[in-house]
């Protein structure tokens, strides 16, 4: 009978020292359970709310839970997405959450969703509808096509406002903003067709234009005061420009006559074209070794002289021409800098 009271009271000893490491190992494991990253990443699951999730992540951002976690709470997002699918929010989940399972579903949804809608206005001529488009569907190949088609639409519709336009300064800055595209074609044309205006021309006083004007309607009434005004605009680009300076002509005898006759040179192995801009003007082109005798009307003159070959400076200067005869001689000098 001892015997057995010793081995009771024994075990009842054991049965009280393990309760009390059940309790210890308890108290341990809540505890653990309630601050470890574990712990709070199983509650975040068993609340199963983006809430829930939120709260793990912004609290344990270092822990390795944290992929699952960002997992499960991407896919609570594109439930809602879901729903209600805009390719706006698919973008903005596809940046965001790029890093879990549910961005794949997220991007063949965008691309879906962008082929219908593309169908839908791909002939609108609405740049700013084009341009939401391009915002709402970025990265996708139709977002590429509608940009294309804006692209090509603006010029177009700007187009459409310049057409009539008798504005030159317009017509080149819109040539300019959209060459090459077709458009700018259709304003070089335009300027043509206010070339073969006479009036239109004579008020935009360019040389380009006058000697576009001539090249298209070649018997111009104003044919001969347009040529005047050719050389008269030639002799003062080249006056502007780089030149070297082009002594007056070597008079020969004065007479006091209503006629200058001046016997111009061309000592070249060049082309010369020599220019007299006054009251009255003159162009003459002599070709190499040529000698010709010209009849001007007496009076001042700016003259300008220039040969067939762009590394020959171009000469310019003055003159007063009398009754009588003169004479010019035109050679080529090399000089060492």
């Amino acid at each position: 009978m001892k015997t057995n009271n010793a081995k009771t009271h024994l075990s009842g000893h054991s049965n009280a020292a393990t309760a009390k490491w059940i309790v210890i190992l308890l108290a341990a494991f809540l505890i653990f359970f309630a601050v470890s990253p574990w712990g709070a990443y199983e509650r975040a699951k068993y609340s199963g709310t983006e809430t829930a999730y939120e709260r793990f992540l912004k609290k344990h951002p270092d822990s390795g839970f944290v992929a699952a976690a960002r997992a499960r709470l991407a896919n609570l997002k594109f439930e809602v997405i879901r729903a209600n699918p805009t390719g706006r929010d698919l973008q903005q989940f596809i940046s965001k959450w790029s890093d879990t399972p549910a961005v794949g579903e997220a991007r063949g949804m965008l691309l879906d969703l962008a082929r219908d809608a593309w169908r839908q206005m791909e002939d609108s001529e609405d740049p700013t509808i084009l341009q939401r488009f391009e915002a709402d569907f970025e990265g996708t190949p139709e977002s590429g096509l509608a940009r294309e088609r804006r692209t090509d639409l603006l010029p177009r519709l700007e187009w459409k406002g310049l057409q009539s336009s008798e504005s030159l300064a317009n017509l080149e800055a819109f040539i300019l903003k959209y060459d090459p595209h077709v458009v700018a074609s259709w304003a070089r044309g335009r300027i043509d067709a206010l070339c073969r205006n006479p009036i239109w021309v004579a008020t935009q006083d360019r040389l380009d234009l006058y000697q576009k004007h001539l090249h298209l309607v070649p018997e111009s009434p104003r044919r001969a005061e347009f040529n005047k005004r050719i050389i008269d605009l030639e002799v003062a680009e080249i006056t502007r420009g780089d030149h070297g300076d082009l002594p007056p002509a070597s008079p020969l005898q004065i007479t006091g006559g209503s006629t200058a006759e001046v016997k111009i040179e061309n000592q070249t192995s060049y082309t010369l074209t020599v220019r007299y801009s006054g009251s009255n003007s003159y162009r003459f082109d002599l070709a190499p070794s040529e000698v010709r005798d010209v009849m001007l009307v007496p009076g001042p003159y700016q003259v300008a002289a220039t040969v067939s070959s762009s590394s020959v400076i171009p000469y310019a200067g003055s003159d007063v021409l009398s009754g009588g005869s003169y004479g010019v001689k035109f050679y080529i000098e090399t000089r060492r800098q």
